[in-house]
């Protein structure tokens, strides 16, 4: 998985202080639903919020929802939704 898999939305309303995202990513046979996933898609973040001039080390997930998108032979294919925010500079 690269960034190019990802995706980085703004989100309007937000606490003051902080700027709101909605990121998603994906889960597969490969990168799992687990904590090796997990970690992975986290990577992922911090880079995007990293390009986009955040710190990537001062981020907070609010919620994590993962959605199946598709069921195959060799492991399910989903969708993972997570809302959060950062600190804006």
């Amino acid at each position: 998985m690269d960034k190019m898999c990802t995706n980085l939305e703004p989100v309007e309303k937000c606490v003051e202080g902080y700027d709101c995202f909605k990121y998603r990513a994906f889960a597969d046979s490969i990168h799992t639903l687990d904590e090796n996933g997990e970690a992975y898609r986290m990577e992922m973040l911090e880079q995007l919020l990293s390009d986009n001039g955040y710190d990537p080390n001062n981020y907070e997930i609010l919620s994590r929802q993962p959605i199946l998108k598709n069921k195959a032979l060799l492991g399910n294919v989903y969708d993972v939704y997570y809302s959060l925010r950062v600190r804006n500079n």
